[in-house]
């Protein structure tokens, strides 16, 4: 659980924002245009995101309580489901 929160820190914040720069054509790609029309907002998600991922880490790191480990899943699955929600086309 430590590494794959760890893989999905690493992989979201400014590495995922970095895959979309400001002013870059998203083609072709699950991506919503409104990456590029709203970037201030999904920064924003990304940013959540890795924080959430690292909190997740942070917290599932040598620790066997289950509820706090799924507590911190929680935090980081709204995180995404709110950025894909946004982000992502709906096929």
């Amino acid at each position: 659980m430590v590494s794959a929160a760890g893989i999905i820190a690493g992989n979201i914040g400014g590495n995922l924002t970095r895959k979309f720069p400001l002013g870059s054509r998203i083609s072709p790609t699950e991506a919503s245009s409104l990456i590029l029309t709203q970037w201030k907002k999904f920064a924003l998600y990304a940013n959540d995101m890795e924080t959430a991922a690292l909190n997740l880490a942070g917290t599932a790191h040598g620790r066997a309580d289950l509820d706090l480990i799924a507590a911190a899943f929680g935090r980081l699955a709204k995180t995404s489901t709110t950025c894909h929600e946004t982000f992502r086309v709906k096929s």
